[in-house]
């Protein structure tokens, strides 16, 4: 893999680990301040600073190589301890790289300051157990940088593992909307050519006038494809073009009544959903009786949804809900688009009839 993969390259990144180190100087060299001052003893600023903040820098120097080893060789199974171990070893090298570069660094910055008072040589021997006792706070140093990184990185791969969760869902719901809306539209054409071939004769010239309008619907409905919603609008005009289909066949005895406050119509509902309510009214209404039927389709907007009501005057329910293929599309496709299942109800009509009654939260 490349090392790119694991060490930060831009320059945001670098200034961003040198001014972390750099504020981490400063806290413990105030921290000094105040140990000091609570001894009542003098704080050598200077010395402080040429022996602190070389050694902070050079951590931001050597971070990024820490996360191209922390991660590339992440502790983990399988071979956990032999990993664990590697990292130790790979610590300790770098802990007395530190601390000796450091130290160095220090010298020499003191040295061209003019006021180093030992040689290198007797710093690195006559203070052996002080580079020592440096080496401890440099390999802990290592393994909370380790630490820390490990921190990140779980949490930077559980969030994509997250948000690649929430995208296969989405993906998901689609393709089951997809799936209900095939299963709608074969159903639907069936019956309304089924309805044609009841005409073809019988009358000849309204089998004719309606094969001419599903050729239009059938227009209108591969408009719609893949489209999730459409406005209460667009759902208006392609009811009032399945209904001019329906009139031509039960003439007189459809009526049909819309009343939408105008309010509503740019509203957005899921595409198809007025089509098989009313096709249930028709079938179950329309079709058995000889006498003239009203359907009344409504819609107005209250309390943050737009309330949809399709009645007619029919025979009812009788005892039974007058569900098929596309009501029970309905209801799975409200449920699954809004996460309610209360959204779709049926009840007997003020006229004696079916009103159904669907509620639809206004985004």
């Amino acid at each position: 893999m490349a090392i790119s993969k694991y060490i930060p390259v831009s320059f945001k990144s670098w200034s961003l680990i040198f001014l972390i180190w750099l504020v981490i100087s400063f806290y413990f060299i105030l921290s000094s301040v105040v140990y000091y001052f609570d001894l009542e003893q003098s704080f050598n600023w200077q010395a402080n600073l040429i022996n602190r903040i070389p050694s902070y820098m050079l951590y931001g120097i050597l971070t990024p190589f820490i996360i191209y080893v922390g991660l590339k060789y992440r502790i983990e199974k399988p071979g956990l301890y032999t990993k664990i171990a590697g990292q130790v070893f790979i610590g300790a090298l770098i802990a007395i790289f530190h601390r000796l570069v450091s130290v160095a660094i220090s010298y020499f910055i003191s040295l061209l300051l003019g006021i180093a008072d030992e040689s290198f040589t007797d710093i690195m021997f006559g203070r052996k157990f002080i580079i020592i006792s440096g080496w401890f706070d440099s390999f802990f140093t290592y393994w909370f940088l380790l630490a820390v990184i490990y921190s990140f990185d779980y949490y930077k791969s559980f969030n994509e593992k997250r948000i690649k969760a929430t995208e296969l869902e989405a993906k998901l719901a689609q393709a089951e909307l997809n799936a209900l809306k095939m299963q709608l539209q074969p159903h639907f054409l069936f019956n309304t050519l089924n309805a044609i071939s009841v005409l073809v004769h019988k009358d000849p010239e309204s089998a004719d006038e309606m094969i001419t309008r599903l050729s239009d619907l059938l227009r209108l409905t591969i408009d719609k494809l893949g489209q999730k919603k459409v406005t209460l609008k667009e759902e208006i005009d392609f009811i009032n073009s399945y209904l001019d289909i329906q009139k031509i066949r039960y003439k007189e005895r459809l009526n049909v009544e819309i009343n939408i406050d105008s309010s509503s119509m740019d509203i957005e509902v899921p595409a198809l959903i007025l089509q098989p309510v009313v096709e249930n009214s028709i079938k179950y209404a329309v079709e058995p009786s000889s006498d003239k039927t009203n359907i009344l389709i409504s819609a107005a907007t209250n309390d943050n949804y737009l309330t949809i009501e399709i009645s007619d005057n029919g025979p009812g329910m009788n005892g039974s809900l007058r569900e098929g293929v596309g009501i029970k599309n309905i209801k799975a496709r409200l449920e699954q688009m809004y996460g309610d299942s209360k959204l779709f109800s049926m009840s007997r009509s003020e006229s004696g009839g079916v009103k159904t009654v669907m509620k639809i939260p206004v985004e």
